[in-house]
């Protein structure tokens, strides 16, 4: 299985991606960098696009504001051989994903809040393209939309599409930054955007896997 890791950045946060990249060599990853723009959903486009040009077989992009464990490289491979899913995230403040039992499961993409760590399937980017290609993603969304959230994008295209989406808990990545990439701010409705159930950095995150997620 061909896999493609990256790192999205922009520019002025050289100190969270510093922080992001040493973290991630760490566990086992070693990503290319992506620098994209102010635009949202251009961003993540353009990241997709450039990540899947090798026609990987799954590609997993990171923000440039995460902290994870030990072993990330080899769990990520080990999922994706174990569920294959169409999409996945790594990470939710979310109850309805940071409560559940330990493991891979399948979650409504309505739950879907966050980007700091995806992957996305080779059959599920070329539906995702040609939607946004297609400009199809504008219908289900005004205009002033296209400045907003590409997560907001997503869930539009995974309901369309009947896409199966699916999250670990716990979280094996942990978002750092106190303001995300785009300005968003710290707390949404009042919950901090990390996780409450993050592993930890100094967690074995395969060997957790293994024994507790499988």
């Amino acid at each position: 299985m061909k896999i493609k890791f990256g790192l999205l950045t922009i520019a002025g946060r050289e100190k969270y991606y510093v922080d992001t990249l040493e973290s991630l060599s760490k566990s086992g990853i070693e990503p290319e960098r992506i620098d994209g723009t102010m635009i949202p959903i251009q961003s993540h486009f353009l990241a997709w696009k450039k990540l899947f040009r090798e026609m990987p077989d799954y590609v997993v992009k990171f923000e440039d504001d995460i902290v994870t464990g030990l072993g990330l490289g080899d769990t990520i491979r080990q999922i994706l051989k174990d569920v294959k899913p169409s999409f996945l995230t790594l990470y939710s403040n979310r109850a309805k994903i940071i409560n559940h039992d330990p493991g891979v499961f399948e979650f409504h993409s309505n739950d879907f809040l966050h980007e700091q760590g995806v992957a996305m399937s080779w059959i599920t980017y070329l539906q995702y393209v040609d939607w946004m290609e297609n400009l199809r993603f504008m219908k289900p969304h005004k205009e002033s939309n296209y400045n907003k959230c590409h997560d907001v994008i997503l869930r539009s295209f995974f309901k369309e599409y009947n896409i199966k989406t699916f999250a670990t808990s716990p979280s094996l990545i942990q978002h750092i930054g106190i303001e995300s990439a785009h300005g968003h701010p710290w707390k949404i409705a009042g919950i901090p955007r990390q996780s409450r159930n993050f592993i930890g950095e100094s967690t074995n995150i395969y060997k957790y896997y293994m024994e507790h997620m499988r």
